[in-house]
């Protein structure tokens, strides 16, 4: 059965702060997408194209970040994966 020293159990709880934190922000940008993809599906029903391009730009940005927060969060769970089975 692992043990954790206090240095790990340290970076263990510093690793779950910064993926709660991820999380949140993840959720966030999500709620940002959704309502673009609301303004952007209206923009269309009403025949408009009057900022659609911005905000697609803006949904490609948020798409990016979301994808980064994903990579980190990845990393996180495969470190604290590590941290348990060391």
């Amino acid at each position: 059965m692992p043990h954790l020293t206090s240095a790990s159990a340290a970076d263990s709880g510093q690793a779950e702060h910064f993926r709660r934190i991820l999380a949140e922000r993840r959720a966030e940008l999500d709620a940002r997408l959704a309502d673009d993809a609301r303004r952007l599906a209206a923009r269309r029903r009403a025949g408009s194209t009057c900022g659609v391009k911005a905000i697609r730009y803006r949904m490609r940005k948020l798409e990016r970040q979301r994808d980064e927060m994903d990579r980190m969060l990845t990393g996180l769970d495969a470190l604290a994966a590590a941290s348990v089975t060391s």
